[in-house]
């Protein structure tokens, strides 16, 4: 799903200090989509406010990420991605939206809040074939993996955004889809050089595999966020 350096009109964004690994697959899945039909996104995501407690806050940051890269007066879509983490899409959109529409120069630009649920990890299970199970360092137990994760989690490989439910106390998910798929990485029954799964270094990885047709089958979500950059750079 990598995009060629010279159709991707985002690799300075992609190396600001700011992005990390998991945010460059979300651009690469935007470029993917629009290759270089789409010439400017306002891309607002989890690293510019995951220390943020209320979205009354989103303003105060939005207009340095929205400014940092692009021409205010040629941006045509600020796309806002986040995990959902069991929250009700709907009320954590309409909340999202109001807080955009604060910062006047964004009311005539479109906007889009996508979400992946219950996390991105979500996508990588919907795809086991093309990600886990391909991957050099699952390959040899992923069948192991994939039954754990099945039978000892109830994780719906053909549903995995309906993994788990809301916790109003953490305001987010009883369980944590992605720390489910690392426990599956470090069973007993595994070598004790095998690697475990993290987060930070296979997750980025395991994402850029995927196949978007395949996951857009088992994720509602994904296939909304999927079928409007399809639909939007089409336009």
């Amino acid at each position: 799903m990598s995009i060629p350096q010279h159709l991707n009109p985002y690799s300075k964004i992609n190396e600001h200090e700011q992005i990390g690994n998991t945010d460059s697959v979300i651009l690469d899945l935007v470029l993917y989509v629009s290759k270089d039909r789409l010439s400017r996104v306002g891309i607002y995501q989890e690293c510019l406010y995951n220390k943020m407690k209320n979205f009354n806050k989103i303003p105060s940051f939005l207009p340095f990420y929205y400014y940092k890269f692009h021409d205010p007066d040629k941006c045509n879509l600020i796309l806002f991605f986040d995990d959902l983490d069991c929250r009700n899409p709907v009320e954590q959109q309409q909340k999202i939206l109001s807080a955009i529409l604060t910062i006047p120069k964004s009311i005539n630009i479109k906007k889009f809040v996508g979400f992946a649920a219950p996390e991105l990890e979500a996508w990588i299970i919907a795809d086991w074939t093309n990600s886990v199970a391909r991957h050099p360092d699952f390959k040899r137990r992923q069948q192991s993996m994939c039954h754990w994760l099945s039978t000892e989690k109830n994780i719906p490989f053909d549903n995995p955004e309906s993994f788990s439910e809301y916790d109003k106390e953490k305001d987010c998910c009883q369980e944590k889809l992605s720390q489910a798929l690392v426990d599956s990485s470090v069973m007993p029954e595994f070598n004790s050089n095998s690697k475990p799964l993290s987060k930070g270094l296979h997750t980025p990885e395991l994402l850029s595999h995927i196949n978007p047709d395949t996951v857009q089958q088992k994720c509602p979500l994904f296939r909304e966020f999927y079928n409007y950059l399809k639909n939007f750079c089409a336009s």
